[in-house]
């Protein structure tokens, strides 16, 4: 019955960490405003979490109960292999360090073959002190088992406390724009997430991006060109205004707090100048169409 108990406690703290990336979103934006139904989202999480260190549980027990040695084997790798997700998780939160970033010294082949040979090593180890790996991994859990209660309770208070803030629209008339006398238009596309390396100078032979190319031939294409920040919220109010991005935080949906690079203080991103609040002085028309999935 101890061994059972302590079997599920490593695994609800080894489920509970395994959301440390959206854990940290809660810790960092207490509001966590950047989402419409916070007490779905946060009931949500718990579940999850809940269910997770279930199903791990389950599997943990049935492994004990078959008594037999290659399914307490397999369920030794299984757990390895689940503790890696909570170990990219804290690399995410802590470190810069990317894949990319470690392969660049190596080169396409060498990368390959460094990671074979880490991959070779840490299979070798895990195989020769397997058991000691395990027990080591399962004690730092039951170690780490108080930080469920502080991500649960930081849920609560913020289901208790949390208002949903009532935003006002305003609504406006479309204006058309005029079809007579000659027009100039730019339109610009931005692909969040899009890989540049993969998608045009290593990309594969076998594979055919013709409308991509074409939009690269046609249009501007920069070829050394990076993205002003780490990810989506940083980067849009840095293309948007034409400064660079220190810091960012929600605030309200559809608004956040920015603070650029030299700066003391955070403003909102609605109060700066940008490209369309500047080309509206001009006299041109914007807009903007987007899909976040």
């Amino acid at each position: 019955m101890r061994a059972a108990l302590r079997d599920a406690a490593a695994a609800l703290s080894l489920a509970n960490l395994s959301f440390i990336t959206v854990w940290s979103r809660l810790f960092d934006s207490p509001n966590i405003v950047e989402v419409g139904n916070v007490r779905t989202y946060l009931v949500g999480i718990v579940l999850n979490v809940l269910l997770l260190a279930l199903a791990l549980w389950v599997v943990v027990l049935g492994a004990t109960r078959l008594q037999r040695p290659w399914a307490r084997r397999t369920m030794q790798w299984m757990f390895l292999l689940a503790v890696a997700v909570p170990l990219n998780g804290i690399r995410v939160q802590l470190t810069d360090l990317t894949v990319p970033a470690l392969a660049a010294p190596f080169g396409g082949g060498g990368t390959m073959a460094v990671g074979i040979a880490l991959a070779a090593v840490a299979v070798g180890l895990l195989v020769r002190w397997q058991d000691r790996v395990v027990a080591g991994i399962a004690t730092v859990l039951l170690v780490c088992l108080p930080f469920v209660a502080v991500t649960f309770f930081h849920a609560a208070r913020v289901l208790v406390r949390h208002e949903t803030p009532r935003t006002v629209v305003e609504e406006r008339a479309g204006v058309r724009a005029p079809t007579e006398g000659p027009t100039q238009r730019v339109v610009w596309l931005l692909f969040d997430a899009m890989d540049y390396r993969l998608s045009f100078p290593e990309r594969p032979r076998t594979v055919r991006l013709r409308e991509l190319d074409r939009l690269c031939g046609e249009g501007l294409c920069a070829r050394n060109a990076f993205p002003p920040g780490g990810s989506t919220a940083a980067a849009m109010p840095a293309l948007i205004t034409g400064r660079r991005v220190a810091e960012v935080k929600p605030y309200y949906p559809g608004d956040m707090t920015v603070r650029f690079v030299g700066a003391d203080r955070s403003v909102l991103w609605s109060s700066q100048p940008s490209v369309f609040s500047r080309a509206r002085a001009l006299g041109a028309r914007g807009g903007v169409v987007g899909w976040y999935l």
